[in-house]
């Protein structure tokens, strides 16, 4: 998508247009979690075609704090989500909370 002169002129989020898209889809459904694994999966939810480039988004997410990430040592796996889809996760895994710093 291709900005608008408003997108230029907006305050800047620190956030890629990538990187606010996968953060808006992860904080919009708390009850999803995705593993690197899954990441075509997110890329098509959020229409996006390169599965590479939403991996490395969720690691910066992660990197920066605005997502989190839980492993999963019984899957083998670590899965993102928002915090509250992490927390509820960590709560059946009985883990300690995500604490947003």
């Amino acid at each position: 998508k291709m900005p608008t002169i408003k997108d230029v002129l907006a305050p800047a989020e620190g956030l890629s247009p990538l990187q606010r898209k996968i953060r808006d889809y992860l904080s919009s459904h708390p009850e999803e979690v995705f593993s690197y694994a899954d990441v075509a999966e997110l890329a098509k939810c959020i229409g996006h075609n390169n599965p590479n480039g939403v991996r490395m988004a969720l690691w910066s997410l992660d990197k920066a704090g605005t997502i989190a990430k839980i492993k999963v040592p019984a899957r083998k796996r670590t899965y993102f989500g928002s915090p509250q889809a992490v927390n509820k996760l960590k709560a059946h895994l009985s883990y300690p909370p995500f604490l947003k710093a």
